[in-house]
């Protein structure tokens, strides 16, 4: 196996490019580049934090049903856990309004 002359240089990049499959056309290159935006760096922020709302948003609205579904669960069980017990009439919790004078 023949080795290349040292030239003090660590290596050598080579840059691949992809295949191009028959009928296939590579996409363009986008118009702007990440140095020179043609684009409002106030419209890109302004929507960014619009996304970053909603998407809190959501998860607050996840976290309060998850909440919700396991204080359903948890009462649910304690009622079957003392039906279990055969204590039939003091399971449930009755709630009497009260009587005004």
């Amino acid at each position: 196996m023949a080795q290349e002359p040292s030239t003090g240089e660590p290596g050598r990049i080579v840059k691949f490019t992809p295949r191009r499959r028959a009928g296939m056309a590579l996409p363009d290159p986008p118009a702007t580049t990440p140095e020179d935006p043609s684009g409002s760096e106030a419209d890109d922020y302004r929507h960014r934090m619009t996304t970053n709302i909603v998407a809190l948003a959501v998860v607050l609205l996840l976290i309060a049903c998850g909440l919700w579904l396991a204080n359903g669960m948890a009462e649910f069980r304690a009622a079957q856990e003392c039906l279990a017990m055969g204590a039939r009439g003091t399971c449930a919790a009755i709630r009497v309004p009260d009587r005004g004078p």
